[in-house]
């Protein structure tokens, strides 16, 4: 898979696994599950821990595409085909 690495996969899976646990173990005590889930958000997200990876395709067409523009580029034209 073209960005994707084992690594990355299962820092994801921690990641998904760890909100919800910790929104479980926050209903179970009465509390809201959304405040744990935020929390667990903020602990490990990218101004934490920094557990999820950021996937950034290089190769992919259309990135390189608006890369190279320097003006806005409209949704209709941004998938067409350059070959």
């Amino acid at each position: 898979m073209s960005g994707v690495n084992f690594e990355d996969i299962l820092g994801m899976t921690f990641f998904i696994l760890m909100i919800w646990f910790v929104g479980r173990i926050f209903k179970a005590g009465n509390c809201s599950p959304i405040v744990g889930e935020i929390f667990v958000g903020v602990a490990l997200g990218p101004n934490g821990l920094d557990i999820v990876p950021l996937f950034n395709d290089e190769d992919c067409a259309v990135h390189r595409h608006l890369l190279a523009s320097e003006s806005h580029v409209s949704p209709a034209t941004s998938f067409t085909s350059t070959r």
